[in-house]
Protein backbone atom coordinates (compact mmCIF):
# COMPACT_ATOMS: atom_id res chain seq x y z
CA UNK A 1 0.00 0.00 0.00
CA UNK A 2 1.75 3.24 -1.10
CA UNK A 3 1.76 5.78 1.71
CA UNK A 4 3.59 9.11 1.52
CA UNK A 5 4.66 10.59 4.86
CA UNK A 6 4.27 14.26 4.02
CA UNK A 7 5.75 17.31 5.73
CA UNK A 8 2.16 18.49 6.21
CA UNK A 9 1.80 15.90 8.99
CA UNK A 10 -0.31 13.50 6.94
CA UNK A 11 0.36 9.95 5.86
CA UNK A 12 -1.36 10.09 2.50
CA UNK A 13 -2.47 7.01 0.57
CA UNK A 14 -1.88 7.29 -3.18
CA UNK A 15 -1.64 5.26 -6.38
CA UNK A 16 -0.28 6.04 -9.82
CA UNK A 17 -1.49 4.55 -13.09
CA UNK A 18 -0.11 4.98 -16.60
CA UNK A 19 2.66 7.20 -17.94
CA UNK A 20 2.95 10.60 -19.55
CA UNK A 21 1.89 14.03 -18.33
CA UNK A 22 0.62 13.88 -14.76
CA UNK A 23 -3.07 14.28 -13.88
CA UNK A 24 -3.84 14.61 -10.17
CA UNK A 25 -7.41 13.54 -9.42
CA UNK A 26 -9.30 14.92 -6.40
CA UNK A 27 -12.39 13.02 -5.20
CA UNK A 28 -15.45 14.59 -3.62
CA UNK A 29 -16.14 14.76 0.12
CA UNK A 30 -15.53 11.48 2.00
CA UNK A 31 -14.70 9.56 -1.19
CA UNK A 32 -11.41 7.79 -1.75
CA UNK A 33 -9.38 7.68 -4.95
CA UNK A 34 -11.21 4.45 -5.78
CA UNK A 35 -14.01 6.54 -7.27
CA UNK A 36 -11.84 7.22 -10.36
CA UNK A 37 -11.06 3.57 -11.13
CA UNK A 38 -14.15 2.36 -13.02
CA UNK A 39 -14.03 4.90 -15.86
CA UNK A 40 -11.24 7.47 -15.69
CA UNK A 41 -8.31 5.12 -15.01
CA UNK A 42 -9.01 2.79 -17.97
CA UNK A 43 -9.80 5.67 -20.33
CA UNK A 44 -6.96 8.05 -19.41
CA UNK A 45 -4.05 5.94 -18.14
CA UNK A 46 -2.91 4.88 -21.64
CA UNK A 47 -2.04 8.53 -22.34
CA UNK A 48 -1.32 10.08 -18.92
CA UNK A 49 0.13 9.34 -15.51
CA UNK A 50 -2.89 9.40 -13.20
CA UNK A 51 -2.36 10.12 -9.52
CA UNK A 52 -5.18 8.96 -7.27
CA UNK A 53 -5.14 9.74 -3.57
CA UNK A 54 -7.30 9.54 -0.49
CA UNK A 55 -7.60 13.02 1.03
CA UNK A 56 -7.60 13.63 4.78
CA UNK A 57 -10.60 12.01 6.37
CA UNK A 58 -10.56 8.90 4.17
CA UNK A 59 -9.70 5.59 5.86
CA UNK A 60 -6.44 4.84 4.01
CA UNK A 61 -4.99 8.29 4.83
CA UNK A 62 -4.03 9.04 8.41
CA UNK A 63 -4.14 12.53 9.85
CA UNK A 64 -4.09 13.78 13.41
CA UNK A 65 -7.29 15.87 13.53
CA UNK A 66 -11.01 15.57 12.82
CA UNK A 67 -11.76 18.73 10.81
CA UNK A 68 -9.81 19.50 7.65
CA UNK A 69 -9.65 22.60 5.48
CA UNK A 70 -9.50 22.92 1.72
CA UNK A 71 -6.14 24.67 2.16
CA UNK A 72 -4.73 21.72 4.16
CA UNK A 73 -5.82 19.29 1.45
CA UNK A 74 -4.29 21.55 -1.23
CA UNK A 75 -1.01 21.61 0.71
CA UNK A 76 -1.15 17.80 0.96
CA UNK A 77 -1.62 17.54 -2.83
CA UNK A 78 1.40 19.73 -3.58
CA UNK A 79 3.46 17.84 -1.00
CA UNK A 80 2.43 14.59 -2.73
CA UNK A 81 3.61 15.96 -6.08
CA UNK A 82 6.92 16.90 -4.42
CA UNK A 83 7.15 13.39 -2.93
CA UNK A 84 6.63 11.91 -6.41
CA UNK A 85 9.15 14.38 -7.88
CA UNK A 86 6.51 15.80 -10.23
CA UNK A 87 6.95 19.52 -10.81
CA UNK A 88 3.64 20.15 -12.66
CA UNK A 89 0.36 18.31 -13.02
CA UNK A 90 -3.03 18.75 -14.60
CA UNK A 91 -5.71 18.96 -11.90
CA UNK A 92 -9.20 17.46 -11.96
CA UNK A 93 -11.63 17.38 -9.07
CA UNK A 94 -15.25 16.61 -8.36
CA UNK A 95 -17.28 18.71 -5.88
CA UNK A 96 -15.03 19.28 -2.84
CA UNK A 97 -12.16 17.92 -4.93
CA UNK A 98 -12.80 20.69 -7.44
CA UNK A 99 -12.41 23.27 -4.68
CA UNK A 100 -9.16 21.65 -3.59
CA UNK A 101 -7.88 21.59 -7.19
CA UNK A 102 -8.82 25.25 -7.63
CA UNK A 103 -7.00 26.14 -4.41
CA UNK A 104 -3.90 24.30 -5.64
CA UNK A 105 -4.04 26.20 -8.95
CA UNK A 106 -4.48 29.58 -7.27
CA UNK A 107 -2.04 29.07 -4.38
CA UNK A 108 0.64 27.09 -6.22
CA UNK A 109 0.39 28.15 -9.89
CA UNK A 110 3.82 26.72 -10.69
CA UNK A 111 2.58 23.23 -9.74
CA UNK A 112 -0.42 23.18 -12.06
CA UNK A 113 -0.72 23.02 -15.82
CA UNK A 114 -3.45 25.28 -17.19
Amino acid sequence: MPIASLPTGTELYFETHGAGEALLLFPSTAFSGEVWKPFQVPALSPAMQLILHDPRGCPRTKASQQVYTIEQMANDAVALLDHLEISKAHLLGHSMGGRVALTVALTFPAASIA
